[in-house]
């Protein structure tokens, strides 16, 4: 019996030990290429890393998010240098018309970067659907709802509050009290209420610790 137990635990822990190390891979490339941005994927990484024990899903609901969440941006590197260093944006931001359209094809840049690692498929929902938003507003799809996969709702939310902070050289520097009660006004709107509200019961001093990582956080 337990000889049996230890070849039924085996593979799943390897394959656990697998998708790491191949996340780790990608994280890498995306540091030596961007410290930039892999500073803010590691932020938004850590925010969702506060944020899952609060929301309290299973972990099959939420597979691969920690992973999805520190290469999320990974498509960055397939835009131009001058569009990329204006990013990360927030939803707030503005840039010219052709410019945002070429910013938004991060996410589906870095889907197809992904996807050819076929033991990260499991993180592609989260890559691609990140900038949907809850009213269909979003992009690439337009996706409303539930229809957006929850890992992506959930980075969404982190990866806003770090951009808002923290942005790149197309937005504007938000304290984080602010950048918080922004976030609030658009649940609904914008972003999963219940994910919203699981981010505003984390303690304040634990967000400004994540959000000063690498950067100073303007108060």
């Amino acid at each position: 019996m337990i000889g049996s137990n230890k070849k039924q635990q085996c593979p799943s822990g390897m394959r656990l030990w697998r998708d790491i190390r191949e996340a780790r891979k990608v994280s890498e490339t995306l540091k030596k290429q961007d410290p930039r941005i892999w500073n803010h994927c590691f932020r938004v990484t850590a925010l969702v890393t506060l944020m899952i024990p609060v929301l309290d899903y299973r972990p099959s609901q939420i597979k691969g998010i920690t992973e999805a969440a520190s290469f999320h941006d990974i498509g960055m590197l397939a835009i131009s240098a001058k569009i990329r260093n204006k990013g990360p944006l927030p939803a707030t931001a503005e840039l010219l018309p052709h410019e945002y359209e070429v910013y938004k094809q991060h996410t589906v840049k870095g889907y197809e970067y992904i996807k050819q690692n076929k033991y990260l498929r499991h993180t592609l929902p989260a890559i691609l659907y990140h900038h949907e938003k809850w009213d269909g507003s979003g992009y690439p799809e337009g996706l409303k709802g539930a229809e957006i996969p929850l890992t992506a709702r959930i980075i969404s939310v982190a990866d806003e509050l770090d951009a808002m902070v923290n942005p790149g050289a197309g937005g504007t520097s938000y304290a984080m009290e602010w950048a918080l009660n922004s976030i609030r006004l658009r649940a609904g709107k914008d972003f999963d209420p219940h994910i919203v509200k699981a981010l505003l019961k984390i303690g304040k001093q634990d967000i400004r610790e994540v959000l000063n990582l690498f950067l100073r956080v303007r108060e």
